[in-house]
């Protein structure tokens, strides 16, 4: 008996399950993000070995129920989240941070081996590090962006931007690992004495199939610009209103569409309003179905991202996987990998290269580099965890 005994426990140790976390107050598609829409693809890939269990600790969304398993993922919420009281003044509001990272304190009724957990807001990052250090946890952070000095005193102000900037720093040390998705978000970590052995630059974005099959579905492309994600003030949706403007006044065929929300969107409509661009620009509610975000993008003839932050940009990715051309302002913070696909001018020349492109019957002619996706294929998702549990000491 035994020996039975031993030989029962030897196999169940051979088929012991990692369980893995992700932390976010936001979690996709109930909040639309690059981040967010990058940790669902990860966990749904991951969520397909058996020797995984994928669990999303989050913030409970409009249309979200308290716990539930959706596909192979499971889902614990631990407060409420106003959609409308998430930003406040165009910012992530820190009263509702605050909150979040007191209730990130019921992470300690889970257990798991490792958890990725969203950088952002990081008022909750103590506590998930006394978590993993209480429990044995692996800690990973995941990185989209990291801010300097001066962008936290404009965003916060001169005292509460300097003491965000100082509180980024001692969090962003805490991690055993670190997943990053660009060249340039990975340097600015590494200025912050992050070491560069702990760092894993990773952002999987394309579905190398599920593009093709919507690409090729597309018999002829409609002459229209496109942007589709969050209305925040950092994405300079008021430079893309004017650039459409300036467009008009020299082709008045143009179309253009802003496919999301957020706080910025009431501006944005007086704006398009003000200058009597009803009937040229169209400003449609987020899709909830993200394949139908991506038929929109693949029909038109060019997507344009005036932001002057991004981490990453699984805009601009996206749109080149489906065929679709983009235009960036030069100012743009876009990481070398991608921008080097992408039609980059100063913002004054920028009317005269979409109507250039929509002048074109091939606007996929102005992609370049389409080699760069690559780097950002699903596919390769498995192998990257793997060898990041083996890198942790995580053993199934």
């Amino acid at each position: 008996m035994v020996y039975l005994y031993i030989i029962l426990l030897k196999l169940q140790v051979l088929h012991m399950t990692i369980n893995i976390g992700f932390i976010s107050d936001a979690v996709f598609p109930w909040h639309v993000g690059g981040v967010e829409k990058t940790e669902k693809i990860e966990a749904e890939e991951l969520a397909k070995n058996k020797n995984y269990k994928v669990s999303f600790i989050c913030g409970r969304w409009k249309g979200m129920q308290k716990t539930f398993k959706d596909g192979n993922i499971y889902y614990n919420t631990i407060m409420k989240i106003d959609d409308s009281k998430f930003y406040k003044n165009g910012r992530r509001s820190i009263i509702t941070s605050i909150f979040y990272a007191i209730n990130t304190f019921k992470i300690f009724r889970y257990r798991f081996d490792l958890v990725e957990v969203n950088f952002f807001p990081i008022l909750h990052l103590p506590i998930v590090r006394l978590y993993s250090k209480i429990t044995g946890c692996k800690l990973v952070l995941d990185v989209a962006e990291v801010w300097n000095k001066d962008y936290w005193i404009n965003y916060l102000g001169a005292f509460f931007g300097r003491m965000g900037y100082y509180y980024m720093k001692f969090s962003l040390k805490m991690a055993d690992a670190y997943i990053i998705n660009s060249s340039i978000t990975a340097n600015e970590a590494i200025k912050l004495d992050i070491k560069k052995d702990k760092i894993n630059i990773y952002s999987p974005i394309i579905d190398d199939k599920k593009m093709l099959r919507i690409k090729n579905s597309i018999r002829k492309k409609e002459k229209r610009i496109i942007y589709a994600g969050r209305f925040i003030k950092e994405k300079r949706l008021d430079i893309f209103v004017d650039v459409i403007n300036k467009l008009y006044q020299k082709n008045k065929n143009i179309k253009a569409e802003l496919i999301g929300s957020g706080p910025e969107e009431k501006n944005i409509k007086t704006r398009i309003y003000n200058l009597n661009l009803e009937n040229v620009i169209r400003v449609k509610k987020p899709y909830k179905n993200q394949k139908d975000i991506f038929y929109e993008i693949a029909k038109s003839y060019v997507t344009f991202l005036p932001s002057e932050r991004e981490g990453l940009s699984a805009l601009s990715i996206e749109s080149i996987a489906l065929n679709t051309p983009v235009v960036l302002p030069n100012y743009t913070p876009i990481p070398k990998e991608v921008k080097e696909m992408c039609i980059v001018e100063s913002v004054e020349k920028l009317p005269d290269v979409l109507n250039r492109i929509l002048s074109d019957e091939k606007p996929e002619n102005y992609i370049k580099n389409k080699e760069n996706l690559k780097y950002f294929s699903i596919s390769k998702i498995d192998t990257f965890y793997s060898k990041l549990f083996t890198d942790l000491k995580i053993k199934i």
